[in-house]
């Protein structure tokens, strides 16, 4: 199934991720039609978090969402891998889709500027997050099969999540909370 090798796992990861995010930004965001609905609902399901709120208010919740969608991209191994790659697949159509967006209302600029600065810490922690459950979900594969330790791979997986990925995702939430919106002023 897949190998039990990490750069196997990021590859994975960043193969899912990069085919819907392109999908999402050169096939969606061009057509209003489709477009338009979707950023609409998007806008809706991010309404709690506002860039006018108070930054550190921002900060920790963009931190717990983020912690929460990289927790499903780990732990989504425990299920062959399936939650990972469909928290991967919607991720990165709805960045694509809303980068797309973004820049043929407002040019690229603001478009990267919005989203790179954090966007380096944030999906980092992603495609860590979701190496580990591809590599998780190997081991499940395995040990339904006779020649794995499922427990003990989530057990050391989960000391380099909380290590590696938990620092990323803090650090992208200080950044796009403290640093994306001043970015985003000298630009606009």
């Amino acid at each position: 199934m897949f190998e039990k090798s990490y750069g196997n796992s990021v590859a994975l990861s960043l193969a899912i991720f990069i085919a819907f995010f392109l999908i999402g930004w050169f096939v969606v965001a061009p057509n209003d039609e489709m477009a338009q609905p979707l950023i609409v609902a998007i806008q809706n399901e991010m309404g709690a978090l506002s860039m006018s709120d108070d930054p550190m208010l921002l900060m920790i919740q963009i931190f717990l969402n983020n912690l929460t969608a990289a927790l499903f991209l780990f732990l989504g191994g425990a299920v062959l891998g399936v939650v990972t790659g469909y928290v991967l697949l919607t991720n990165g159509f709805v960045i694509g889709l809303v980068m797309g967006y973004m820049t043929n209302l407002k040019g690229i600029t603001l478009s990267l500027v919005s989203i790179v600065p954090h966007g380096i810490f944030e999906l980092s922690a992603f495609f860590i997050a979701s190496a580990m459950g591809f590599m998780l979900a190997e081991s499940v594969y395995r040990e339904y099969y006779g020649s794995g330790d499922a427990a003990d791979t989530a057990k050391g997986l989960g000391m380099k999540f909380v290590t590696i990925v938990i620092p990323l995702l803090f650090l992208a939430a200080f950044v796009e909370s403290f640093i994306t919106p001043v970015l985003m002023n000298m630009v606009m």
